[in-house]
Order: structure tokens, then sequence, then C-alpha cells
């Protein structure tokens, strides 16, 4: 948690709040993405897909790679409500 995601540009565009488990299988389904605010709190949040992002290192630090056009299609999380893992933005 609080690692960078950035764009596949390099631009900072946030920090990792949280990951979603999917429970069925126990595996990663969501990032959760602070962006905005004041050290990744209120700002918004948005859900990106697991499968859409890829994973680097950078001086040490894990960091979250997303593509615009995902982040640009990820849903917006409101603060203490549950994302439907099922749903998957066309």
């Amino acid at each position: 948690m609080g690692n960078p995601v950035r764009s596949s540009e390099g631009r900072e565009i946030g920090k990792v709040r949280q990951l979603l488990i999917n429970p069925e299988d126990g595996k990663v389904a969501y990032v959760v993405v602070a962006r905005g605010g004041i050290l990744g709190f209120s700002g918004d949040l948005i859900a990106i897909p697991w499968d859409d992002v890829k994973v680097g290192r950078d001086m040490e630090k894990v960091i979250i790679i997303v593509d615009k056009e995902i982040l640009e299609k990820a849903p917006r999380v409101a603060e203490g409500k549950d994302i439907d893992m099922h749903r998957r933005e066309a």
C-alpha cells in the first residue's frame, strides 16, 4: 500500500490504496488507486482490474503501470463501498 502508480508514459498518477481480493479464487481482482488529495486521502479512488496493470520496480519500490486508456475507463469507487468484482467495463 502507498506504492506509486504510473501511466505507461511514466507520469505518476496516484498511489496504491488497497488491493481487492476475489473471495472465490483468492487472487487479486483490482488495485484501488488514490488520486489527488493529501497522502492519497481525500482524492478520488479508482478501481483498476489487476489483469490490466503491469508491475515493475523503480529504485527498490514496486510500482504499478497502467495504460492511459485503462485509467480513463476505470470505475470510480466510493469510500467504504464495495465494487462488483464481476463487472468489467466494456
